[in-house]
């Protein structure tokens, strides 16, 4: 089939063949290892970042060759801290070495029940309780180990047993916490359907000494045991001891009108509407008084109309308020401050905004030197500002100021006008806002008013680290009162007065506004001159008056000496140095 020449040549081809296969394995790279594709997704796509996983750390779990001692102190540490599982574990590690200590195995077991216990494993709290009272029968710890197996029951819904180790525990204990143990006993007993038995274990720890928050509803719980067991006197009695404890009004009130609902059940009616009238005489702003109230008008009985009114506004029933004011009105041919202040109020709350304006303005028309004039002029502001008329609001609120300087309330206005203001994004009407003139009465205005200053009186350039040094010291001084207050507040923003941007129309006038009685006194400091002074040194005062510090807020003076290099950058600032 092959030529003689052909035949000669296989051979030698077979051997160059052979050749470079021994060259090409000798320059095979490394085989690769092929591992599986991931299911995610989000590992494929290389844009995507993901987390790295990583493993938990197990909990560590103690070993039977931990020395006892060291599991114990381990143990007691973890009870200690709340750790209670941890807590069982170390017990359990203890307790796993059988040539430990007797007393420390002893310790261990009465630790593993406890640990078990607050961790909520009964059946396991129970068993070394158990133990612990079978082993140790003259120890210590005998009777709180049965008081917390009898706990360990409650939470196995074996009654019967809690019963009996709460029993032993009074005869073991007596006197200690009684009124806790037999509450336990009732609780035991009520779940075993016993409401006889329950009921006099509760009357127990009723009348055993307790703390009287937790006394006051354990008697509650007696009170509602009687009734079901269609005891009504005892029931009563209880909401009586309850009362002459109880110091809460509306928690007072609640337990008299549940005193008052059994004796009108009962038949006492006369009775119970005796208890309704003194809870709407004597807690008329709380919710039994407006059940009180319906059910004595239901019944027929005279209730004063005024007292009406405030159980009704009280509790927002806002139209019958202002029929029982109206009938006030009526029945004395008057209305007093209050009651023309709650009608003016009550209108707001329906929505008769005109009404309440009215009602507000009798206030000032009729009593012009009444306390609650200027709280009458504010509640005008606040209808109109409600009703959506802000600029009426802020008009209303000016007007008091400038109208009525005197009255404290003013400042107060002022500063809900300048709010206002600053609400409608009017930042240059807020901060021309009109100071208080003269001496303004009232402090309100001078914890309010450096927020103002500070927020938008302040020149840009006067940086906020310098705001709140100067608005602190708006605080009023019980020294000079009111007074203080605004001289110094017209000391430190006489330090923002010299500097290059225009001053705001407010500095001008608050410092203006300044009372001249404290300022000869006060005026300690070269650095702080009297209102309306433009010199930048001062004289000195030869003496202070009586009555006012010196209050200075130079650090020479007495103040921290921490404040020495903000008021130095201060006075830089003003003077242009910086």
């Amino acid at each position: 089939m092959f030529t003689p020449t052909v035949r000669r040549l296989i051979p030698a081809a077979l051997v160059i063949a052979l050749a470079a296969s021994a060259c090409n394995f000798a320059t095979q790279p490394d085989p690769i290892i092929v591992t599986a594709t991931p299911s995610n997704a989000a590992l494929l796509d290389p844009a995507t970042a993901t987390v790295p996983y990583v493993t938990p750390t197990p909990p560590f779990v103690p070993t039977p060759t931990l020395p006892p001692d060291v599991a114990f102190a381990d143990a007691e540490q973890a009870l200690h801290n709340g750790d209670y599982v941890a807590a069982v574990a170390y017990f359990d590690a203890v307790l796993a070495q059988p040539d430990a200590d007797p007393s420390l195995r002893a310790a261990a077991r009465y630790g593993l029940g406890e640990a078990a216990l607050r961790e909520g494993l009964f059946a396991q709290a129970a068993d070394a309780l158990s133990r612990f009272i079978l082993e140790n029968p003259g120890d210590a710890r005998l009777a709180h180990a049965t008081f917390l197996r009898g706990d360990a029951y409650l939470g196995l819904s074996e009654w019967q047993l809690a019963v009996n180790d709460f029993q032993t525990y009074l005869t073991l204990r007596p006197g200690l916490i009684d009124s806790y143990v037999y509450e336990r006993i009732g609780d035991a007993y009520l779940a075993l359907g016993q409401p006889a038995q329950s009921l006099a274990a509760y009357s127990k720890a009723a009348d055993a000494t307790r703390e009287l928050s937790s006394l006051v509803a354990l008697r509650e719980r007696v009170a509602a045991g009687y009734l079901n067991a269609g005891q009504p006197a005892q029931a009563i009695a209880q909401y009586d001891a309850i009362l002459a404890v109880a110091r809460n009004a509306p928690y007072r009130a609640s337990i008299e009108y549940q005193a008052a609902q059994v004796q009108i059940g009962q038949g006492d009616v006369a009775g119970g509407h005796l208890r309704l009238q003194r809870i709407v005489r004597d807690y008329p702003e709380t919710s039994p008084a407006y059940r009180a109230l319906a059910i004595l008008l239901g019944a027929g009985l005279q209730v004063d109309s005024y007292q009406q009114a405030r159980i009704n506004f009280a509790n927002k029933d806002y139209n019958a308020a202002i029929q029982a004011l109206n009938a006030h009105s009526s029945e004395n041919g008057f209305s007093s401050v209050e009651a023309l202040m709650m009608l003016g109020r009550a209108y707001r709350e329906v929505g008769n905004v005109q009404a309440a304006i009215t009602t507000f303005q009798t206030v000032l028309d009729t009593y012009p030197t009444d306390p609650v004039f200027g709280e009458a002029w504010l509640e005008q502001g606040r209808t109109l500002f409600l009703s959506g008329d802000v600029a009426g609001a802020i008009q209303k609120y000016t007007a008091l100021a400038t109208l009525h300087p005197d009255v404290p309330e003013g400042a107060e206005a002022l500063w809900r006008a300048g709010y206002l203001y600053s609400t409608q994004g009017n930042t240059d009407a807020a901060r021309s806002s009109p100071a208080p003139p003269g001496r303004m009465k009232g402090c309100t205005w001078a914890r309010r008013w450096p927020t103002t200053l500070a927020r938008s009186a302040w020149p840009p350039s006067f940086s906020a680290n310098w705001r709140r040094p100067a608005a602190a010291s708006f605080r009023r001084r019980p020294t000079c009162g009111w007074a203080v207050s605004t001289r110094r507040t017209a000391r430190t923003i006489w330090l923002a007065r010299r500097t290059r941007p225009p001053q705001p129309p407010i500095l001008a006038a608050t410092t203006a506004s300044a009372p001249p009685t404290c300022w000869p006194g006060a005026i300690r400091s070269r650095h702080h001159p009297p209102p309306g002074s433009s010199s930048t040194r001062p004289p000195r005062s030869p003496k202070r008056k009586p009555g006012c510090g010196p209050h200075s807020i130079s650090p020479r003076k007495g103040r921290s000496t921490r404040l020495a290099p903000r008021w130095k950058a201060t006075r830089a600032w003003c003077a242009g140095a910086s």
